[in-house]
This record gives structure tokens, C-alpha cells and sequence, in this order.
């Protein structure tokens, strides 16, 4: 399946960053601080932060259509898992975007990606935040399955309902 037309996959990077982080900005709204400054502070020389919090092998692609970044995927490994898995981070297409098929051609990107680390999973973490309804039939629908579901200390100091949701595929059924 090709790209949607006019649209191109970039490596992120210094040339993207704003428009990427506008983005993530725009499309992840409830997200944390610390969240907002992990894209951020990637591929600079505040990337030790990232490490400290045991973020390891970090890329990030874009899809672009001229100057406009239409969607965001990324991979990482945690310190923690980094033997048996890949994470998948930002993973978001523009409101504007969306229905193009352009979450597809990411997410099958970033599966075809993590195969090539040998590693086992793929996880991400997502919450049951109803503005993410339709990432959980996209994920579900590429054998993402929910291992853990729990709502974080913060969230429930809050007074949040919501519940953190940890989803894994297994790349060597898949």
C-alpha cells in the first residue's frame, strides 16, 4: 500500500521539530509536562534527560505533505523491557488528515521498523480518555491487545476516572 498521494515519510529531526511538536501539541491535549518535554528535548543536546528517565534507541518519522507535518510515529526501547520490546511513542495523524489511511501506513512503518531490532513486542501505552476511542479500534484492529490497565496515583489524586492502558503485539505471530 503506497503513501497517500503527496505525502512523504521523513526522519524527524531539527527541520520538522516545531511543526512536529504543534502537532503532538494539538492532538494529545491532557498530556503531561514531562510528556511535552520528551519530544522536545529529543536529538538536542538535552537528550540526557531521556536517557535518565530510560528512554533508549529513540526515531521518530513524519509524514509530510510540503511544509505541513500531517502524522507523527516514533520507537523507542526502555531500559527496563529494552532486550524484549519496542515502544511506540507520538503516534498521531492530524484531524485534517484523518481518514486518508495515513495512521495505517505509520503504524505499518513502525511494525516493519521494530522487526528489523529482532525484538520481541511492540507496546504503547494509551488511556481510556474518549478522545482516543478511535486509536483503540486501530489498534485493536492490528493486534494490539490490552495486557494492563490501571489508573496512576496522579489520576486518581485528581479525581480522573480515566485508567492508563498498556497494550502489546507480539511481532513474532504477526
Amino acid at each position: 500500500m503506497a503513501m497517500p498521494v503527496g505525502i512523504v515519510l521523513e526522519a524527524f529531526g531539527p527541520q520538522n521539530r516545531a511543526a512536529t511538536a504543534q502537532l503532538i501539541d494539538r492532538v494529545f491535549t491532557s498530556q503531561s509536562a514531562l510528556e511535552r518535554l520528551s519530544l522536545r528535548v529529543f536529538q538536542t543536546r538535552w537528550e540526557w534527560v531521556l536517557r535518565c528517565g530510560g528512554i533508549r534507541e529513540a526515531r521518530f518519522w513524519v509524514a509530510m505533505r510540503e511544509a505541513a507535518v500531517l502524522g507523527v510515529i516514533g520507537l523507542y526501547a526502555r531500559a527496563d523491557d529494552r532486550h524484549e520490546a519496542n515502544w511506540l511513542g507520538w503516534f498521531c495523524v492530524a484531524p485534517e488528515a484523518r481518514g486518508l489511511l495515513l495512521g495505517q501506513h505509520l503504524l505499518d512503518h513502525a511494525v516493519a521498523e521494530a522487526r528489523t531490532t529482532g525484538r520481541r513486542f511492540l507496546r504503547l501505552y494509551t488511556s481510556t480518555d474518549p478522545n482516543e476511542d478511535a486509536a483503540q479500534i486501530v489498534y485493536e484492529r492490528n493486534g494490539f491487545r490490552v495486557v494492563r490497565r490501571y489508573r496512576p496515583l496522579l489520576w486518581r489524586m485528581a479525581g480522573s476516572r480515566l485508567q492508563l492502558l498498556h497494550r502489546e503485539r507480539d511481532l513474532a505471530s504477526s
